[in-house]
């Protein structure tokens, strides 16, 4: 991603409501300037509950972001974000590359492999464009098949009688 354009949210304790579930993201910052996120619109984006506890887990009183880098107790900036990722990577066995984004680009694509909607998943992600979204969706050989045996049933998830067939002959 160009950074001329990269802007990392601006993700705030008070915007994290652990109350009614959901994340309220407003704020984003590009080049240390605060504006509105990426497209120019708030949204609310569930929390899951392994995010919440991971959340609960790093609530601190350094100041109001939920994340800081270490040493300086600054705010996380892109470089620090990218060395993160690299380590991450690194553990998990993954091609080392640093790049943020595959994040989300890893968000949409487990969800659509999980069977969440397109439109659902732009609302999520908070695309404005359902093409934006499906540019995101990158699905394994195993949803691909996964979807072909759909046919392969009724609705009440029996088999076809083409597929009894097939299995007996």
């Amino acid at each position: 991603m160009n950074n001329s354009t990269f802007k990392d949210v601006h993700l705030e304790m008070t915007d994290v409501d652990f109350r009614r579930g959901h994340i309220n993201v407003q704020r984003a910052v590009c080049r240390g300037v605060v504006d509105r996120p990426k497209g120019g619109r708030s949204r609310r984006v569930p929390l899951t509950k392994r995010v919440a506890a991971a959340l609960q887990k790093v609530r601190h009183l350094r100041g109001a972001l939920v994340l800081y880098s270490d040493g300086d107790d600054g705010p996380v900036t892109q470089k620090t974000a990218e060395v993160w990722m690299k380590t991450a990577q690194r553990r998990a066995g993954l091609p080392v590359t640093g790049r943020l984004h595959v994040l989300r680009q890893t968000f949409c694509s487990r969800l659509a492999m999980l069977g969440a909607s397109p439109r659902a998943i732009m609302e999520l992600a908070g695309h404005a464009d359902i093409s934006t979204t499906m540019g995101y969706l990158h699905l394994s050989p195993k949803t691909v098949d996964l979807a072909m045996k759909l046919l392969e049933t009724d609705p009440s998830g029996n088999l076809t009688a083409t597929q009894q067939e097939a299995e007996e002959g």
